[in-house]
């Protein structure tokens, strides 16, 4: 939704009009990772299940270092054990292409 209110307000300022609407390119080029965020998992069944990935970002402070199982229970929490496999691996296997 912010994406498309963005490209309303600056389509008269681009050279080059976008071939297909915002959500098309959301749909087939992006993805949403996250590491703790309560309010984010909330939110997957309006981002999409497939659209989501879980990341650590080891070795940086900000990252899961010493507490990743309980990240990862929050995403078992929310989504049940079937989806958490799709957000932790599942989905970052399909999207760089080396699916099982």
């Amino acid at each position: 939704q912010g994406a498309e209110h963005v490209l309303a307000s600056y389509r008269h300022m681009l050279a080059h009009q976008p071939e297909h609407d915002v959500r098309y390119y959301w749909d087939t080029h992006m993805c949403a990772s996250f590491m703790v965020d309560a309010l984010g998992l909330r939110q997957i069944d309006d981002i999409g299940i497939d659209k989501v990935m879980w990341s650590s970002d080891y070795p940086h402070n900000e990252s899961t270092y010493g507490y990743s199982e309980r990240s990862l229970a929050a995403v078992v929490d929310a989504v049940g054990p079937e989806d958490a496999v799709r957000v932790v691996s599942g989905n970052i296997r399909k999207f760089l292409g080396i699916e099982k």
